[in-house]
C-alpha cells in the first residue's frame, strides 16, 4: 500500500513564516508538541467545547494531556493501521494557539480522508473556521491528491452545519443515534462530503453578466446591517465587532452580498469575507476582472 510521504513533511497551508503569508491569512498550522499543553489546557477548560463532542470536559491538566498524546499517537500506522495527522491552529499576529486540525482514516485505496477541528469557544463566530476549512481542503486536495473528504456532526450542530455549507460540502443524511454525548444522551449525526472535482469547481470563478461595476463600502455595510438587523455595523466593522455577524448568520450575509451585486462568490472567497473591507475588496476585484475579459 502506498503511503503518502508528503502527509508528514508538509503543513496544511505550508510552513510558517511572519509577514510571509498574504494579507488575509489570520492562521497558521505547526506540529503537535507538549509545548503547547498548557495553552491547549487553558481553552479546554471551558465546558461550551464539549457540547457536541462524545467525551466529558477536561477538568485537569493530566486530561488536557491524555488527549494531546492521543493526537499525536495518530500519526503511528502501527497503531491505528491507517496514516492520521493533527496540528495546532494558531494565531499569525500573536502566535496564540486557538485549536486544534486533524485528518484521521486515510484510505489510500479510495482516496478518502475524514477530518476534524475545534477551536477556543471565546473565538467562536468569528470566521476562523472557515479558513480552517480552507487551509484543509486545499492540503487534501491540492498535496494530498485525495477524492473524498467526509466527516458527521450532530444534528443539532447548527454553527458546525452552517459552516461546511458555505465551504461546499453535500449533505449525504442522517445517521440515527450515532453519537452519545457526555452525558449519555444520543444524538442523531448529520453527515456530509466533499469530492475533488466539487473543490476545483469552487475554485473557479463563478460569471454573472448582470454584476454591477463596483460597491462601496458603506453600501456593504448597509446591506450586512439590514440582514442581519442592526445598526452597529460600519465601514470598519468585522465578524469578531459585530456579536449578531457570526458563523452561523455568515451564509446569509454572503447571499445578500450576492443578490444584490450579482456576482457568485467561491468557498474560498467567502471564507476570506469576514469583515466590510476583505467583501469589498473581493467584490471589487471579481468586477475589476470581469471589465477586463
Amino acid at each position: 500500500m502506498k503511503k503518502l510521504p508528503i502527509l508528514y513533511n508538509t503543513i496544511p497551508g505550508g510552513e510558517y513564516n511572519k509577514g510571509k503569508f498574504p494579507s488575509n491569512r489570520t492562521l497558521y498550522f505547526t506540529r503537535l508538541s507538549m509545548d503547547g499543553l498548557k495553552e491547549m489546557h487553558e481553552y479546554s477548560l471551558d465546558e461550551r467545547l464539549y457540547e457536541y463532542f462524545e467525551f466529558k470536559p477536561f477538568k485537569t491538566i493530566d486530561d488536557t494531556e491524555k488527549y494531546l498524546n492521543r493526537l499525536i499517537d495518530l500519526e503511528d500506522d502501527k497503531i491505528h493501521g491507517r496514516t492520521a495527522m493533527a496540528w495546532f491552529v494558531r494565531c499569525i499576529e500573536d502566535n496564540s494557539l486557538i485549536g486544534t486540525a486533524r485528518l484521521v482514516n486515510i484510505d489510500y485505496n479510495r482516496k478518502s480522508v475524514e477530518w476534524g477541528y475545534g477551536i477556543d469557544p471565546n473565538l467562536w463566530g468569528e470566521g476562523y473556521i472557515f479558513e480552517i476549512q480552507e487551509l484543509l481542503k486545499e492540503y487534501v486536495f491540492e498535496k494530498l491528491k485525495l477524492n473524498r473528504l467526509y466527516g458527521s456532526t450532530m444534528v443539532g450542530n447548527e454553527r458546525v452545519i452552517a459552516s461546511l455549507k458555505v465551504a461546499g460540502c453535500k449533505h449525504e443524511g442522517i445517521s440515527r443515534d450515532y453519537y452519545c454525548d457526555s452525558g449519555g444522551i444520543f444524538h442523531d449525526a448529520w453527515n456530509y462530503s466533499m469530492l475533488a472535482q466539487d473543490h476545483f469547481i469552487n475554485q473557479q470563478q463563478v460569471e454573472n453578466e448582470n454584476s454591477n461595476e463596483c460597491i462601496t463600502k458603506k453600501a456593504i455595510a448597509d446591506i450586512i446591517a439590514k440582514e442581519l438587523n442592526t445598526n452597529t455595523v460600519n465601514e470598519k466593522s468585522d465578524m469578531s465587532s459585530i456579536s449578531d455577524w457570526d458563523s452561523l448568520s455568515h451564509l446569509s450575509v454572503i447571499l445578500a452580498i450576492e443578490k444584490e451585486t450579482g456576482l457568485s462568490l467561491t468557498p474560498k472567497e467567502i471564507a476570506q469575507s469576514t469583515s466590510v473591507e476583505n467583501l469589498y475588496n473581493i467584490v471589487n476585484n471579481i468586477n475589476h476582472h470581469l471589465l477586463l475579459r
